[in-house]
């Protein structure tokens, strides 16, 4: 009876104890970058009622008083990006304080396997170029990281798993190639601190992603989680997003960017894929409430799946960049030409990751003269059997490098394609084929895998398209 009373005693004890003290959100570590020049959210809970004081020693000091259910929140103005080395301390029922603290630009950077793909490759799948990234990451270029442990969860968390580190050869090597390339990039580019926060989780779907109202938008299923394991948690609604999103709601960011949409190929969300997306990039910026920040996305890249000449993915693909159509300050980058029959993780992770800067470079950062947009399909025009293509984003034009057009296919009333050859007449492009007289569809690498190698003169590919051709000329 001692031994049991001891216990209680001792249990009752830790818990005040541990609710007496301090303490803050998960995403606040030693090692953090805020957002520059931002009123920037800082929480954690303490003892109802607790006075608490914020202070940043670069001189900003803010005040608050804990409320009943034992939290508290706090926004502090940060200064302009630098490497000076920063602390904030925090004063309630116990004192923190955090150390190295950076000023720059934060990025969110989420999705699937192939944005959770690390540096140094999965088994038997390398990262091209990794081995000098890695290298490199030795140099002082003031990158950050923020590793999220993969976990699931039922029920909305405020804590997750994670903190901030520097990045050198033994962390970089196991951070996402696409995010610490994009990241490597932006540091080289702004001479600022970068901070990277990856929450990603290999075969998830879009959904898994959602708030349980912003998944309500799209479904009144009902969302099973009794006898939920990792293999059923990728395919459910909300688990992610609970125990790896939820946390870092509110943690000030410049903007996000996803890889994702592999794991919705098959199902019935194909068709309303741009819905699925849209909803979750309105919801994520609903919760963050910075407004429309911005989200960029990289398209699937061509794959063997369950037959290379099935349509699927493709269809998919264009759900993607219809994203782009429907929701503002949003961007895709196409993956047309670095793509693997054999293998759903493509090596050219760098490259993808490099993409994704140019973009940010281009639009949030205001650097001029670079090339970021793919070129889109724009209008046809079909003479006899010849068909006459335009594009939008190649204002010098288009190439295929001096080798053999690849990946159109034409189709008459009965719509059904045969393979096309191009030509170039003053460097504008013509498509044919002795299959089809009377031409009324066009089809540019739409299919589950492709080698189509039609480019911009700057070098992006052109975003595969299914079209019915605009006009007949007589």
């Amino acid at each position: 009876m001692k031994n049991t009373f001891l216990s209680f005693l001792i249990i009752i004890t830790s818990t005040l104890y541990i609710k007496a003290q301090t303490r803050v959100g998960s995403p606040f570590t030693d090692h953090m970058v805020l957002q520059q020049n931002e009123e920037v959210n800082l929480w954690g809970w303490d003892t109802p009622a607790t006075k608490l004081t914020v202070k940043g020693s670069w001189g900003e000091s803010v005040k608050t008083i804990v409320d009943q259910s034992g939290k508290w929140k706090v926004t502090l103005k940060t200064p302009e990006g630098s490497y000076t080395n920063y602390q904030i301390t925090i004063k309630g029922t116990s004192t923190i304080k955090l150390s190295d603290v950076l000023f720059g630009e934060v990025w969110l950077c989420s999705g699937q396997s192939n944005m959770q793909m690390p540096l140094q490759g999965y088994y038997g799948q390398p990262v091209i170029g990794s081995r000098e990234m890695i290298a490199s990451s030795n140099q002082k270029n003031y990158i950050r990281l923020y590793q999220v442990k993969r976990a699931f969860n039922g029920v909305v968390q405020d804590t997750l798993s994670g903190k901030w580190t520097e990045a050198d050869p033994s962390t970089v090597r196991a951070f996402s190639a696409v995010a610490y390339s994009f990241g490597k990039k932006l540091a080289e580019n702004l001479n600022v601190p970068i901070g990277l926060i990856h929450s990603s989780q290999g075969g998830s779907k879009a959904e898994a992603w959602m708030s349980e109202s912003m998944y309500r938008e799209l479904s009144d299923d009902e969302i099973v989680y009794e006898g939920i394991n990792q293999k059923k948690a990728i395919k459910t609604p909300t688990l992610y997003y609970n125990a790896m999103i939820h946390p870092l709601v509110g943690y000030t960011i410049r903007g996000a960017i996803w890889y994702q949409g592999e794991a919705n190929r098959s199902t019935n969300a194909t068709q309303k894929y741009s819905k699925v997306q849209s909803t979750l990039i309105n919801g994520w910026r609903t919760l963050w409430n910075q407004g429309d920040f911005p989200f960029y996305f990289v398209e699937i890249a061509p794959f063997g799946y369950n037959g290379k000449d099935n349509v699927e993915a493709a269809e998919l693909r264009a759900e993607q960049y219809l994203t782009t159509e429907l929701v503002k300050n949003t961007a895709m980058v196409s993956t047309a030409d670095l793509g693997d029959l054999k293998y759903i993780h493509p090596s050219q992770k760098v490259e993808v990751g490099n993409r994704l800067a140019n973009i940010a470079l281009s639009k949030d950062y205001g650097i001029e003269g670079l090339d970021y947009l793919s070129p889109i399909y724009k209008s046809s025009t079909v003479k006899g059997n010849y068909v006459s293509v335009q594009f939008d984003d190649a204002p010098t034009g288009i190439t295929t490098y001096s080798k053999e057009l690849k990946g159109f296919e034409l189709a008459g009333e009965d719509g059904k394609f045969y393979p096309a050859k191009g030509k170039f007449k003053k460097y504008r492009l013509s498509v044919f084929s002795d299959s089809v007289a009377n031409p009324k569809y066009i089809r540019y690498a739409f299919k589950n895998y492709h080698e189509g190698n039609l480019f911009s003169v700057n070098g992006l590919p052109v975003i595969p398209f299914n079209k019915e051709i605009d006009k007949k000329v007589e």
